[in-house]
């Protein structure tokens, strides 16, 4: 792994890293794409940062090894606060990195006083960059709270990887179009520094699975097969794009020329009037290939607003 050039992936692999949790469980359990009625979700037990401190010092003391993943559902900021001030006040050296949602909790701060107690990264799930999609999921954040808080963390000099959702249910071809270029901003400006899109996947125990006409999909399961949406029934379209996109957000190289020219290509053949404006971001080396003028999508800072053309 280590000629990955995705940052957060080369830390899941590089070096070894001890496993604990801060609490069992999510202590936000809302998410409607998440299993949140099975127990290992639904059961949040936190435990107490002297506790935790105890184990690291002992797991410390037995492998030798003073870096630590904390494999949390999300890691609540109060508890990690909580442990930053008792790994500083035992004076102890470690590196560690956990999962987190982007809660108006973590202010600057407290991101700098993490920075100091030793944390080096943080994943959270941005999902899909869109305020409509994020409210239906439920995931009690918006875009820009999300775009503040993953700023914080990276002025306190600690990585951001955010998890990315394409294909949820309702999300249209448009929205997805608008969530790539918000996160293409967010690289941009510096505030993220690693991400993944995953396609969605309706599973057994999270609301959409459980009640899937609230959310207008239909359950096919369970023997394998595409997922059915109202909107969005065509998403290996998007894989392509999802998979190279961040690599190139990421890299800051002209391989995101390729994945802008295949999805230019593919747009071009719709019919339902996408316009997408060609933009000239500045972490390319080279400029976008232009579109027709018929098609194109005209995406206006975080709005995402569609405009027609003259």
């Amino acid at each position: 792994m280590i000629e990955v050039t995705n940052p957060m992936h080369r830390l899941w692999s590089d070096g070894r890293w001890n496993k604990l949790t801060l609490a069992h469980g999510c202590y936000w359990g809302k998410c409607s794409f998440c299993d949140i009625s099975l127990d290992y979700i639904a059961r949040y037990e936190p435990l107490t940062a002297g506790l935790l401190c105890d184990r690291i010092e002992t797991i410390m003391a037995q492998t030798g090894q003073n870096g630590f993943h904390f494999v949390d559902e999300a890691a609540p900021p109060a508890l990690m606060r909580d442990l930053a001030l008792e790994i500083l006040r035992r004076e102890l050296t470690v590196v560690w990195w956990t999962n987190i949602r982007f809660e108006k909790a973590f202010t600057t701060d407290l991101c700098q006083l993490l920075k100091l107690s030793g944390c080096i990264a943080v994943s959270g799930g941005l999902e899909v960059a869109s305020d409509r999609l994020l409210d239906r999921m439920k995931k009690g954040v918006t875009v820009a709270q999300v775009a503040r808080v993953a700023d914080h963390f990276t002025t306190a000099g600690i990585m951001v990887h955010a998890y990315l959702m394409y294909g949820f249910p309702t999300q249209t071809a448009q929205e997805t179009i608008d969530s790539l270029e918000m996160v293409r901003q967010l690289f941009a400006i510096g505030a993220v520094q690693s991400g993944f899109w995953h396609r969605f996947a309706m599973t057994a125990h999270s609301p959409v699975g459980l009640h899937p006409a609230g959310f207008d999909v239909q359950r096919i399961g369970p023997a394998d097969g595409p997922l059915l949406t109202t909107t969005l029934t065509t998403l290996t379209h998007w894989e392509p794009t999802t998979t190279v996109l961040p690599k190139g957000y990421g890299s800051r190289c002209s391989i995101i020329c390729t994945a802008w020219g295949w999805s230019y290509r593919w747009l071009t053949g719709l019919r339902s009037g996408y316009r997408l404006l060609p933009c000239r971001p500045v972490i390319l080396k080279r400029p976008l290939p232009m579109l027709p003028r018929m098609y194109c999508v005209a995406i206006h800072s975080w709005s995402g607003r569609v405009t027609r053309p003259r």
